[in-house]
C-alpha cells in the first residue's frame, strides 16, 4: 500500500501517541500495585530510577535507585544493552525521580 507523505506523518503521530499512552498506563500500574513479599525493601527508596519501557516484551522496568541524576545517566546504557541482548525491542528510556512500588510490570 502506498501512503502519501501526509498519511505517513499521521500514522507516525498516531503510533507515537499510542506508545506514550501505553507507557503512561504502565507507569500508573507500576506505582500503584502493592509490593509483594518477594520484593526487596530497596523498592521503597526514593531516588533516581532508570525507567525502561519495551514493546516486545511488553514490559516496564525500573532500575535503581541512584542518589544522583548523573549516576543514573551513566548507568542507563548498560541496562539497555542487557535488554537488547535478551531480545527486547522498541526500547524507550526515561530517568525518573520517583519511588516505584514494583520493579517490573509485564503484560
Amino acid at each position: 500500500m502506498n501512503y502519501t507523505s501526509q498519511e505517513k506523518l499521521n500514522l507516525n503521530f498516531i503510533s507515537q501517541f499510542i506508545l506514550e499512552s501505553i507507557q503512561f498506563v504502565y507507569r500508573l500500574i507500576a506505582n500503584n500495585i502493592p509490593i509483594d513479599s518477594s520484593q526487596s525493601e530497596s523498592v521503597h527508596a526514593m531516588g533516581w530510577w532508570i525507567e525502561i519501557f519495551t514493546a516486545k516484551p511488553a514490559c516496564l522496568y525500573y532500575f535503581g535507585h541512584f542518589d544522583t541524576l548523573e549516576e543514573a545517566q551513566s548507568s542507563q546504557a548498560g541496562f539497555v544493552q542487557d535488554l537488547m541482548a535478551e531480545g527486547a525491542d522498541q526500547i524507550k528510556v526515561q530517568l525518573q525521580l520517583c519511588q516505584p512500588k514494583r520493579l517490573t510490570v509485564s503484560f
